[in-house]
């Protein structure tokens, strides 16, 4: 799947994890292929998550219908375009690492 990546995504992701282009088109594209989704989550991740959408559901013009976890990040669709990324916590990637084994 080709995914397109929002301005506001390149400049968050530059300014929060501090990936080049070339790194988050990439990174973005395992997520959307391999990341936990919104529905798989569990307890305070699933809760993070919600909080999360609450807090920034006005983000542009999109609103995020694919949230995934990948990593220790977590990402934001509108289909398959990417709004913008998120760290979490030790903690939760700890969690999100259970659900897939």
């Amino acid at each position: 799947m080709d995914i397109i990546i929002t301005e506001h995504a390149y400049r968050q992701a530059r300014k929060r994890i501090h990936w080049n282009k070339s790194a988050i088109k990439r990174m973005s594209e395992k997520a959307y292929e391999k990341g936990i989704s919104h529905k798989e989550a569990k307890g305070k991740l699933k809760r993070y998550i919600d909080k999360i959408i609450l807090q920034d559901k006005s983000i542009g013009y999109r609103y995020p219908n694919n949230i995934k976890i990948y990593g220790s990040y977590l990402y934001m669709f509108a289909n398959n375009v990417l709004i913008t990324i998120y760290n979490i916590n030790n903690k939760l990637v700890k969690s999100a690492e259970n659900i897939r084994g």
